[in-house]
């Protein structure tokens, strides 16, 4: 109870209200098992997202070990290295990227932002509001999460997942 009512959570319950705990437990786990920059996943801004360059719902691949995850463009191009990124489902951890992403989709079907059919043309987050999840979506969200757990916000950004990601492997 009074612990949460901290105004060091209030920006985490706003990026609770804005994109929700499934979509950001599927967001963090996508970025840091991935490895990703925020902008192979996510566009910069809500007018700039393009399905041909930007991830789908239509670019997770389930699979016998979990899910693919094809990444379009990177900062340095067309992705030719890595055709999809591999999220291995471990059943038994509370951060399984793969589960994560299931019930994330899960929810956005059932929350009705990704109709049958759109699925090449819809972005793979979509806040609650229906629109984009932006990299400036994940910068306030990696900052609210930091603060909230006591961290110094300056000192992580989204870039922090990257390279705690890519340090754990």
């Amino acid at each position: 109870g009074q612990l949460y009512k901290s105004s060091k959570y209030e920006a985490l319950r706003r990026m609770m209200t804005k994109l929700g705990a499934k979509q950001i437990k599927a967001l963090l786990s996508t970025m840091f098992f991935g490895a990703n920059r925020g902008r192979d996943v996510l566009p910069a801004d809500q007018s700039s997202f393009d399905d041909t360059e930007g991830c789908t719902v239509s670019d997770v691949k389930w699979t016998s070990y979990g899910h693919a995850l094809r990444i379009k463009r990177t900062k340095t191009g067309v992705n030719e290295e890595f055709k999809a990124k591999p999220y291995v489902r471990v059943d038994s951890s509370d951060i399984c990227p793969a589960k994560a992403m299931e019930e994330y989709l899960e929810e956005m079907r059932r929350d009705c932002r990704c109709a049958i059919g759109e699925e090449k043309s819809t972005p793979l987050f979509v806040r609650k509001d229906g629109k984009t999840t932006t990299t400036s979506d994940l910068y306030a969200l990696v900052k609210a999460c930091t603060e909230a757990i006591g961290l110094d916000k300056a000192k992580y950004a989204t870039h922090s997942l990257r390279i705690g990601g890519a340090t754990a492997a």
